[in-house]
């Protein structure tokens, strides 16, 4: 009992601390730097807390929606919107609004107590961030 409880409450901190456009970005693009051994959940963490300025609950909000996003990519459940690496060690190339969408897109937990995004509703903030950036360029 004391465990889902536990459980509920980190799902809550993470849909409590969405992240702007610009945040997931700029976490992104320093991710993307680092060496292949290093984009572990560590790196990542690390990243988190330097990128997003020492906010702590952004910080876990941002990995563990970055690790659902890699999740659903690796399982191929977005084709089109993604690309494999050009080589093993090198990043998946993921277009800009499934990762703002990311960003703000309610998370639970699976079956295997993981956090993870229900695909449809990440779809459908894709579309409107998809929107919305074609919005700022007219």
């Amino acid at each position: 009992m004391a465990k889902s409880g536990k459980e509920d409450s980190i799902i809550r901190e993470i849909n409590d601390h969405p992240l702007t456009r610009e945040e997931v970005i700029a976490f992104v693009t320093e991710v993307v730097k680092l060496s292949p051994e290093d984009r572990d959940f560590e790196g990542h963490a690390i990243t988190a807390v330097r990128v997003l300025e020492g906010n702590p609950d952004k910080a876990l909000s941002i990995v563990f929606r970055m690790e659902a996003l890699a999740r659903l990519i690796h399982q191929g459940l977005l084709p089109g919107w993604c690309r494999e690496p050009d080589s093993p060690e090198g990043p998946w190339s993921v277009r800009l609004p499934v990762i703002a969408a990311a960003g703000v897109t309610r998370v639970y937990l699976d079956g295997n107590g993981k956090v993870a995004f229900d695909k449809d509703e990440l779809l459908k903030a894709t579309f409107i961030q998809g929107k919305e950036e074609y919005e700022e360029i007219e």
